[in-house]
Order: C-alpha cells, then sequence, then structure tokens
C-alpha cells in the first residue's frame, strides 16, 4: 500500500507573498505576473498574517490602500489554497489547486491525456 503524500511533498515552496504594508497596486501586480490567485500576507517578522485573494483585488477599487486594509485574516478554512506554517507561525509554503493536479497527473503515472479525459466526459 503507497504512503498518503505529504503536505510538505504537495505545496509550493516558492513562495510570492505580500507585506501589510504594501502596496494594493503592487500585491495585484505580484498575482498578475506570477498568474496566482492567493497571495500569502506576512508581518514584518515573516509570520502568516493573513491572505489576500485576487477576488479581493477584484473588489478593490484603491491601488492606493495597503494591502493589511484587504487581508483575510480569519484564514481557518480551504477553498483553494491553504497557506502552510511551522508549529512557530512561520509561513513555509501554500498548498493550492494546481499542486492536487499536479498530484493527480504523478498519481495516474502521468497517463492522463487532456483529450482522453474529455471524451469520458462526454460519454457520462
Amino acid at each position: 500500500m503507497r504512503e498518503p503524500p505529504k503536505v510538505a511533498n504537495l505545496m509550493s515552496k516558492e513562495l510570492l507573498v505580500a507585506r501589510e504594508g504594501d502596496s494594493v497596486g503592487h500585491a495585484a501586480r505580484i498575482i498578475a505576473e506570477a498568474e496566482i490567485r492567493h497571495l500569502p500576507v506576512v508581518d514584518e517578522v515573516g509570520d502568516l498574517v493573513g491572505l489576500l485573494s485576487q477576488r479581493d483585488l477584484l473588489a478593490c477599487t484603491d491601488t492606493h490602500g495597503r494591502v493589511r486594509d484587504l487581508t483575510s485574516q480569519d484564514v481557518l478554512t480551504v477553498s483553494g489554497s491553504l497557506p502552510v506554517t511551522r508549529d512557530d507561525g512561520k509561513l513555509v509554503g501554500i498548498l493550492t489547486e494546481a499542486d492536487f493536479v499536479r498530484l493527480c497527473y504523478r498519481l495516474l503515472g502521468g497517463r492522463a491525456v487532456i483529450n482522453d479525459l474529455r471524451e469520458e466526459e462526454r460519454a457520462d
């Protein structure tokens, strides 16, 4: 029986973050250029304080405002991404839907061809 994958092996370790005092415009550029939907927000020592989503940015009209004013600070649920911290609160990675897609692809032995999947959907 195969051992279940660990979060540390699935998460994106190349972190892009915003600091609480960064401008909303700066955070928006990070999200757009990296083509991501969630940006962890950290304080001056690197502790996770919240999460800024693409949806938060779309609802914002003041690009000169500060990230701290848009940040979702209640990051207890998972819907698309999961910031990963050590026990001391230091941010070490982020687990996203894309990480799960890569896992599924690997578990299928790299054999899933998108056209085959579409044909299967049409047959259902």
